[in-house]
Formats: structure tokens, C-alpha cells, sequence
């Protein structure tokens, strides 16, 4: 009985790899999403014109182009964190501090990148737990490594529909994690019910 049948154990490195991969989509989807900014268009604004004629006030080969990328990779991307999840779920069955270990070193940081300036009601953030004047240290993939405008919040949230993103907040001095949910609420609009800002704007 001492040779046990290790073929599906998970192994921190692999986790780990995973999720360098899923942050390696996460940055092509923001790269693809400025493409679409860049023209002035998001997924689903028409690419001709009132007479069936390619617009042209965009480049719509290009468009196209990251419309169809942007589509693969959010089905890669979600394939990707349910595998992500599953085998968290497995390393934290064979130890308690696994999913701590699966946390890449350069992401153990404490320094913020953005702030939230209100949350509404009753909202997917209130319901996280988050308060106005929050600091927001780490944000699913985000954090001060990888930030480069509030924008990315967006990206993130766009692909986490549904699922929990695992969020790190600097509160009064003190670190605190919650999980929030983005999905759609009503009597408001978006799918987090708060507003993030870069951490120099007012809070107004």
C-alpha cells in the first residue's frame, strides 16, 4: 500500500502555471479591448453604414479581428478559471495552506492601485462588503504589478460574471478580503454597484 497512485494530484507548480496563463489572457483581452476603444466601437455596434457599405470612420478589418479574438478568449478564459477553481478545491482537500502557496510571490503585495469612491445599496459590492473610502490592494488578477488604468477593472469584472473574484482591501490601516459576485442588479445599472477611482481623485 506504500506506492500510492499519484496521477491525479495536483501540484502547486501546475496551479501556479494556470494562473500565469489565465493573466497572460486577461492582458490580451485588454490589449484587444483598446483596439475596439481605439475605433470608437464596443462588441456589437454595427461595422457598415446605413447603406450596407463598411464604415468608414473605423478600421473594420481590425474591429472584426478583435471581435472574434476577444470572443475565443473569453471562452478560453472561463474554461480556464473553472480548471483554476477545481484544482484549488483539490490542493486545499490535500492541505489547508494550499491556497495560500498558490499565490505567486510577486502578487503578495500590499500596495493599492485604486479606491472606491461609493457603493449603492443593496448592490453586488454592498452585498461583498465593501465600503466607501475602501483602498483596493488586489482585484482578481489585478494588483500594483499588473495595473495600468481603471479600466482593467472592467475587463476583469466583463469575465467574472457570475463567478466570485476574490478581492483584497486596505480598510483603515487593516487588510481585509472579501468576495464579491458581478452580476446584474436592479434598481441600478452595471454589475458591481460601486465606483472605482484611481487613488488621487476625490471620492465626490
Amino acid at each position: 500500500m506504500s506506492m500510492m497512485d499519484t496521477s491525479n494530484e495536483v501540484s502547486r507548480e501546475e496551479v501556479l502555471q494556470l494562473i500565469a496563463e489565465k493573466e497572460s489572457m486577461e492582458k490580451q483581452l485588454l490589449s484587444l479591448y483598446s483596439v475596439l476603444s481605439k475605433n470608437g466601437v464596443g462588441m456589437t455596434d454595427p461595422l457598415v453604414d446605413s447603406e450596407d457599405y463598411p464604415r468608414s470612420d473605423i478600421d473594420v478589418y481590425e474591429v472584426r479581428a478583435a471581435r472574434q479574438r476577444i470572443i475565443c478568449l473569453r471562452n478560453d478564459l472561463r474554461n480556464m478559471m473553472v480548471e483554476i477553481e477545481e484544482k484549488l478545491h483539490a490542493l486545499h482537500a490535500a492541505s489547508k495552506d494550499s491556497i495560500e502557496m498558490c499565490v505567486p510571490t510577486e502578487r503578495a503585495n500590499t500596495q493599492p492601485v485604486a479606491k472606491v469612491a461609493w457603493v449603492a445599496a443593496h448592490s453586488p459590492a454592498d452585498r461583498a462588503g465593501l465600503f466607501e473610502g475602501d483602498e483596493i490592494v488586489e482585484f482578481g488578477s489585478l494588483n500594483s504589478s499588473n495595473f495600468r488604468s481603471i479600466s482593467d477593472f472592467s475587463v476583469v469584472v466583463q469575465n467574472s460574471v457570475g463567478r466570485k473574484i476574490n478581492v483584497k482591501l486596505k480598510r483603515m490601516g487593516n487588510f481585509v478580503n472579501v468576495h464579491m459576485i458581478p452580476a446584474s442588479w436592479s434598481p441600478g445599472g452595471g454589475l458591481l454597484g460601486c465606483k472605482i477611482v484611481e487613488l488621487t481623485e476625490n471620492a465626490m
